[in-house]
């Protein structure tokens, strides 16, 4: 058996490969597709999602700006302080957001099949967002609590590597920030930020944290149909950083053609 993550732009279809026989999907796109339901079906495939896909992907895209805008963590209360080297130090506090991502129709359909196919979600490690209504029962929930820190905190590793490489959320918080009050978070400005900018830069994001989550988990594979051309060399799927990925964290990613070339 193998492990393997898929991203937002497969998951529904090896979940409900007859959702995808319309254009542009070719008929080797299909049964592609149909190959690897049925290895989730039969157990050959352990399958994983990342609760992004029902967070910040759920929304769409020109909504996004307005609804993470709306909802994002309220700051408490923020302290400076100044070392001795002369450097100001910025705390944070931030409070816990009670609102709930909303789903439709489309969302409720493929989470229903997931659950049926036993796809397990791992969780989001981000603080403040809204809440989602996934099933408790769904996620993969680490009873040991060593093995739990040991994975959280290798996730939490490699989104620090992806930001650092101004990939993942490093590309909203540079948009943002630039556009936010003195003192204020880098979400202060998001609302002033361009829209087209900003719903490209949060599906970056989503990538980031999806990657860091089958990182950090240990997961196989992660399949998407990504390269990241529209991003560029920024993109995490770009080919320089899918490469520096598999060094770093051995994170592999592939596409459906070739999860279905692993499976035969």
């Amino acid at each position: 058996m193998i492990s393997v993550m898929f991203d937002s732009n497969v998951y529904q279809w090896v979940l409900s490969p007859e959702d995808c026989k319309i254009p542009p999907y070719t008929n080797d796109f299909v049964k592609n597709c149909e190959t690897v339901n049925a290895a989730l079906i039969t157990k050959k495939i352990d399958g994983y999602l990342s609760e992004i896909i029902y967070q910040m992907e759920a929304i769409p895209k020109k909504a996004r700006k307005d609804f993470f805008a709306k909802n994002m963590p309220s700051p408490i209360s923020f302290k400076e302080t100044e070392k001795e080297n002369g450097v100001v130090g910025t705390t944070i506090c931030l409070g816990q957001n009670n609102n709930t991502f909303p789903t439709d129709r489309y969302i409720d359909k493929y989470l229903k099949k997931a659950s049926d196919l036993g796809i397990r979600i791992i969780r989001n490690s981000r603080i403040g967002f809204p809440r989602t209504s996934i099933p408790e029962n769904m996620f993969l929930n680490i009873e040991n609590e060593q093995e739990f820190h040991t994975k959280h905190n290798k996730m939490g590793e490699i989104s620090d590597a992806i930001e650092q490489k101004m990939a993942g959320i490093a590309q909203i918080i540079g948009i943002s920030a630039l556009n936010a009050r003195q003192g204020k978070p880098w979400f202060d400005g998001l609302n002033k930020s361009n829209n087209t900018k900003v719903s490209k830069a949060f599906s970056e994001w989503a990538d980031g944290d999806a990657i860091a989550a089958c990182g950090g988990y240990c997961i196989d594979y992660f399949c998407t149909e990504d390269s990241g051309k529209n991003a560029g060399t920024l993109s995490i799927f770009s080919r320089e950083n899918k490469k520096w990925l598999q060094k770093e964290f051995n994170i592999k990613i592939i596409n459906i053609k070739e999860l279905v070339e692993l499976l035969n």
